[in-house]
This record gives structure tokens, sequence and C-alpha cells, in this order.
């Protein structure tokens, strides 16, 4: 609800709404929810080039963020039992 009104009252590149996205994303990445931590976190690097630049800290910070999520979500050839026990349960 926060990222709706964000989004309606300031706007898609609004510095909040981009910190809202990054808050949502990380939350989502440790909750496991990956494919929808990407999305948000995409978003945000894409709002932070436009409006700061490539080069500026925030847009690196989420680069690494989306960086670390990607390696996190590339399969392992060889699942654990004990992470196939966690997720049957």
């Amino acid at each position: 609800e926060a990222l709706e009104w964000q989004r309606r009252e300031l706007g898609d590149e609004h510095p909040n709404t981009l910190k809202t996205l990054n808050n949502l994303g990380v939350l989502l990445k440790t909750q496991e929810k990956l494919e929808e931590a990407e999305q948000l976190l995409r978003e945000e690097l894409e709002g932070r080039r436009r409006t700061m630049g490539d080069e500026h800290p925030a847009t690196v910070r989420v680069k690494q963020t989306l960086k670390d999520l990607l390696e996190k979500n590339v399969p392992n050839s060889q699942p654990t039992k004990a992470r196939d026990e966690n997720k049957q349960k």
C-alpha cells in the first residue's frame, strides 16, 4: 500500500519511491521470494540510472544487491537433503 501511494503521490522516480522499492526487494529476498524481489530491484535500478546515473553510490548499491540476488537464484547442481527437507515444511 505504501508503494502504491508513493507511486501515485510522488511518482515512480522519486527518491522515496525508489527507496521503498529497495526495502521491499530486500525484504522479499530474505523471505526467499526471489522472483518478486528481482522485479522490484530491477525497477529501482532503472529509476536510479535515469535519475542519478550509473556511477552514483545509490545506483552502485542496488546493482550489488541485484547481483547478490541473482547469484543466490542460480540453482545448485545438487541440492542438499537438508534444504529439500526445509522446502517441504
